[in-house]
C-alpha cells in the first residue's frame, strides 16, 4: 500500500515488492465492461487487443487496459496528480503502474502509445528497477524525449548515458541534487510544433 505522505517530486530509486501488485492485474477477476472495473471510465483508444480507458480520480487519473474478449484488466496506471501540460495533454505525476504478466502488450509500449497518440506526459518521481529499465528504453525511441526538471522549473534534455537517479539515503550534495530532479517523458515535437 502506498503512503501518500512519502510522495516527493524527485527521481529517487525505490523498490516495489511483488506483494504490492494491483490485484486487478495479478488475479483472475473478469469485468464484462470496463466501467465495471472503474465507474465513469472513458475509452480513449486501443492497443493490440486491449481497449485503453481513463477515469478522473479526485485530482488524479487512472488509466487502464481492458481485454474485451477475456474480460481481464491488463494494465493499471494510477497518477495521484493529473494536470494539463503546456502542450495541452494530460501530465501525470506520482505514478504507480502495474501490468499483467504475459500480457500481449508490454507496459512500456502502453506508455509510448499514450505519449505518441494521446499527448500524455509522464513525470517520474520514484523509480523501481523495472521503471528504470522502462525509462531507459524511452531514450531509444526517436519520437520520445526524456527531460530532467529541476525544482526551479528548469528543463534539461537527458541522454541515456546521463545519471538520472539517486538513492534516498545518500549524503552527497550532488546526489541529492540529482534526486530532486523529476524525470519527464513526452512526445518529441517536430519542427517546433
Amino acid at each position: 500500500m502506498m503512503k501518500f505522505r512519502y510522495f516527493v517530486g524527485e527521481a529517487w530509486t525505490n523498490s516495489i515488492g511483488k506483494e504490492s501488485r494491483e490485484v486487478s492485474v495479478s488475479g483472475n477477476q473478469k469485468y464484462t465492461k470496463a466501467e465495471d472495473f472503474k465507474k465513469g471510465a472513458e475509452q480513449i483508444g486501443s492497443i493490440g487487443p486491449l481497449n485503453i480507458h481513463k477515469v478522473e480520480t479526485g485530482g488524479g487519473m487512472t488509466v487502464f487496459t481492458h481485454h474485451p474478449d477475456e474480460g481481464k484488466i491488463h494494465h493499471v496506471i494510477h497518477a495521484v496528480q493529473s494536470t494539463e501540460s503546456e502542450r495541452g495533454g494530460p501530465e501525470l505525476k506520482f505514478l504507480s503502474a502495474h501490468g499483467r504478466e504475459k500480457s500481449p502488450v508490454r507496459a512500456g509500449d502502453l506508455y509510448r502509445h499514450l505519449m505518441k497518440n494521446h499527448n500524455f506526459t509522464f513525470v517520474g518521481t520514484g523509480h523501481s528497477p523495472g521503471a528504470q529499465k522502462m525509462w531507459s528504453r524511452f531514450h531509444n525511441d526517436p519520437d520520445i524525449e526524456v527531460m530532467g526538471r529541476h525544482p526551479d522549473g528548469k528543463m534539461v534534455p537527458l541522454k541515456k548515458t546521463d545519471r538520472m537517479y539517486a538513492d534516498k539515503k545518500t549524503t552527497d550534495p550532488e546526489e541529492k541534487k540529482l534526486g530532486r530532479m523529476e524525470l519527464v517523458a513526452r512526445k518529441r515535437m517536430k519542427n517546433g510544433n
